[in-house]
């Protein structure tokens, strides 16, 4: 019997400008200790929202997909992959400079990764892939460089996984139809299904799932001001 497919619940949230204490202080509250305590041990505000806001979106995630488990059931793999003990909800967790991005999935493993297009180096790749790899991404079309798209669809499979960097850099192997932006991939003999999103303008990434991805229902949040406001001109 084919497998169903999967519906992965995706909320991002912009870093934004740093929050005023009291702000920061009410949504800590939300937190469990060891939580808190996690995000205030972060040298660069920057670095503790991301933290925050990440727990935070987990938490909203948790309460679109209806599920029991709770931000105290926060755990993480060797490698630091989150999950939630004793429960059959999957996340993925990642940010970049200013974007912070969350996915849940019911009954399958799931992954994230989003970036500022165009802010990918293809030296990172070559640190890190394998030279046959990164030569299918100069066959890559599309609006998004494929450098970015090839980086975020390989950290989306190893954040799957759990694996880490190291491993996946070896085993991870893409398929890609030139003409599509939808490749699958596949990571110690499990193949994976790939869906892209643009969380936000100038951000791109992908969802992998271990399951077909029926649907991506993404949600937009706002925890902080934005780090360029538009200006009123009335």
């Amino acid at each position: 019997m084919q497998s169903r497919g999967s519906n992965v619940v995706v909320l991002c949230a912009r870093i934004g400008r740093q929050l005023s204490e009291p702000a920061l202080g009410r949504y800590l509250r939300l937190l469990p200790e060891d939580e808190r305590e996690a995000v205030l041990r972060m040298r660069r505000w920057q670095d503790r929202q991301a933290r925050l806001f990440g727990r935070l979106l987990i938490h909203r995630g948790l309460r679109l997909c209806g599920a029991a488990a709770r931000l105290a059931d926060l755990r993480y793999g060797e490698q630091g992959k989150p999950y939630l003990a004793g429960s059959e909800v999957e996340i993925g967790l990642t940010h970049s400079t200013d974007v912070v991005a969350a996915a849940l999935c019911s009954g399958g493993m799931v992954g994230i990764d989003v970036e500022e297009a165009g802010k990918v180096e293809r030296t990172v790749l070559n640190k890190v892939m394998d030279a046959g790899l990164i030569a299918q991404a100069d066959g890559w079309r599309g609006p998004i460089d494929a450098t970015t798209r090839l980086w975020t669809a390989f950290e989306s499979i190893v954040k799957a996984d759990g694996c880490g960097i190291v491993l996946g850099s070896k085993h991870v192997q893409l398929e890609c139809d030139p003409q599509s932006p939808w490749p699958s991939g596949t990571l110690h003999g499990r193949r994976w299904h790939l869906a892209p999103l643009s969380p936000t303008d100038g951000s791109f990434g992908y969802v992998a799932a271990a399951r077909p991805i029926k649907a991506l229902h993404i949600h937009h949040l706002q925890f902080a001001p934005p780090r360029n406001p538009s200006r009123n001109t009335s």
